[in-house]
């Protein structure tokens, strides 16, 4: 069932591909992926914005240039840096190769140690991880809606009202009994 979220956005309207429709009683957040001239808009339901990219990111929805993948070559591009006064950091790494005392060293998601000294240790980004542990970048992922109401839309789609239904309602109709009639 393809449902679409419309909303507004700084005065413009926003079509977003609703990703988990009716799941959290219909408080949504718009989640945009502004890495080109035109963004790519979601709408996804959830309890807070933290939520709302872990779910994002997790649902298999979200764009490669979001996406981490470990295995492949972005695995080297990612990594979590320590201070050189680290000690404990550094004992724990060591299975991974050696790491001299008192440098900075950074261990990439494909598990390769790059100290501070290499020209590489500057270039390196920190991921971004989800509750679940899934890496990704959210350099170009921004959330809009607030943690007391979410963002204001209405769900176009199969099963859903021609004029469109607000989430909270659409959420009610798909759980309960009753054939429900949206007031104007």
């Amino acid at each position: 069932m393809k449902i679409t979220a419309v909303g507004m956005l700084r005065g413009q309207e926003i079509k977003a591909t609703a990703i988990n429709p009716s799941k959290w009683y219909g408080k949504v957040y718009l989640i945009a992926v502004e890495d080109s001239f035109d963004p790519t808009y979601f709408a996804v339901e959830a309890d807070s914005q933290d939520d709302a990219i872990d779910i994002f990111v997790e649902s298999g929805q979200a764009p490669t240039s979001v996406t981490i993948d470990v295995d492949g070559s972005e695995g080297h591009d990612y990594a979590f840096k320590f201070d050189a006064d680290d000690e404990s950091s550094r004992k724990q790494f060591l299975d991974l190769g050696p790491i001299p005392e008192g440098v900075a060293f950074a261990v990439t998601l494909s598990n390769k140690i790059i100290l501070s000294t290499a020209e590489a240790y500057r270039f390196l980004q920190t991921p971004s991880v989800t509750d679940n542990g899934t890496y990704y970048d959210d350099d170009h992922v921004f959330v809009y809606g607030d943690d007391q109401s979410g963002w204001k839309c209405r769900y176009y789609g199969d099963g859903v009202l021609e004029t469109g239904m607000c989430p909270a309602l659409y959420h009610e109709m798909l759980y309960s009994d009753v054939d429900l009639v949206e007031e104007n």
